[in-house]
């Protein structure tokens, strides 16, 4: 009679891995457009990412900053050829929220040909350039392209673990020849 027990270990796993997928990264997808407008009136565009649960630190003015996920902008380098920069591309990148609230970025590029600042400080966010030729600030608008949850790597783990647990637990029965009757 060990089929009971079987069918409680099977089904605490169940739960277990059930009970794990609790467990959610919250990534959030903008993208954004940086107007020029001193200098050389432009427009340039870039996306951005970041997951709101991972752990933040405290910025100047008291706003959480998350690390950046992932970062790309379609902007211009030192000769004025277009250029994309990415994540690697940055000296210090962060995502701004105030009372959960997104605010923008604070980033620099490693040379310090730009660099980005949230809404927290000035109620808007902005954008300064300082190439050879051109030094200009801008606006920066910010649009949520994605907000959603996905399963953290760990919910992954444990689901298959509890899912391999559950495939030991099942009982097989022997395989018994029949017996064919004699005459």
């Amino acid at each position: 009679m060990k089929l009971p027990h079987i069918l409680r270990a099977t089904a605490a796993a169940a739960l277990f891995t059930l009970g794990a997928a609790a467990a959610q990264a919250a990534v959030q997808s903008y993208s954004f457009v940086v107007e020029l407008d001193l200098n050389a009136p432009a427009t340039y565009t870039g996306s951005l990412s970041y997951d709101d649960e991972s752990t933040s630190t405290t910025g100047p003015m008291g706003e959480s900053l998350y690390a950046l996920l992932s970062f790309s902008f379609e902007f211009v380098d030192i000769n004025g050829d277009p250029k994309t920069y990415g994540l690697a591309d940055l000296a210090s990148a962060a995502a701004a929220e105030e009372s959960s609230v997104f605010q923008g970025i604070d980033a620099d590029e490693s040379s310090g040909a730009f660099s980005f600042l949230s809404a927290v400080p000035s109620g808007s966010a902005s954008f300064s350039v300082d190439l050879v030729n051109l030094f200009d600030t801008g606006n920066v608008t910010f649009r949520l392209r994605e907000s959603g949850t996905v399963p953290a790597p760990a919910t992954v783990l444990l689901a298959g673990l509890g899912l391999a647990g559950a495939g030991l637990c099942r009982r097989r029965r022997p395989s018994v020849p029949l017996e064919r009757p004699t005459r």
